[in-house]
Order: structure tokens, then C-alpha cells, then sequence
């Protein structure tokens, strides 16, 4: 199995969960690096699939903006 194929797998099976986050991205409109509550819900949606939140700084000069996150995920099984 290619890793495409098995990426396919685990976002087919969380379809409802990923459309129902794209609604409430969608329906939360925010601009120019506000976006605050959509990130929060993305945050809220990769927890609940077992990702923990890197504190961690952007790295090499990026700009530092508040809505920007990094995530971990060591989960490989789908929920």
C-alpha cells in the first residue's frame, strides 16, 4: 500500500469530522492573521485525534504571528 493510499484511509474515515471543522472555519470569518478561532478550532480538531501542541517557536527568522502552531502526532491508527 502506497502512504497516498493509507493518507485516503484515514481522511475518508474522519470525512464528517473534517467537514464539519471546514463549516465552522468557514462560518468564523477572520482576516489577516486574526484568525484566532479558526485556528482554535483546528487545534480543538487535532487534539481530539491525539496530537499534543508543540510549544516550540517558529524557526530560521519566520515571523512570529500569533495564529501560527505546531503539532505532534505519533498516533498512525485510525479513531
Amino acid at each position: 500500500m502506497k502512504n497516498a493510499d493509507r493518507l485516503w484511509e484515514v481522511v475518508d474515515a474522519r470525512r464528517d469530522a473534517y467537514v464539519a471543522l471546514a463549516d465552522r472555519v468557514f462560518d468564523t470569518p477572520e482576516i489577516a492573521y486574526t484568525e484566532r478561532r479558526s485556528v482554535a478550532a483546528h487545534i480543538e480538531q487535532l487534539e481530539a485525534e491525539g496530537a499534543r501542541r508543540c510549544r516550540c517557536q517558529p524557526r530560521r527568522g519566520r515571523v512570529s504571528v500569533r495564529t501560527w502552531f505546531h503539532g505532534h502526532s505519533l498516533a498512525t491508527s485510525v479513531r
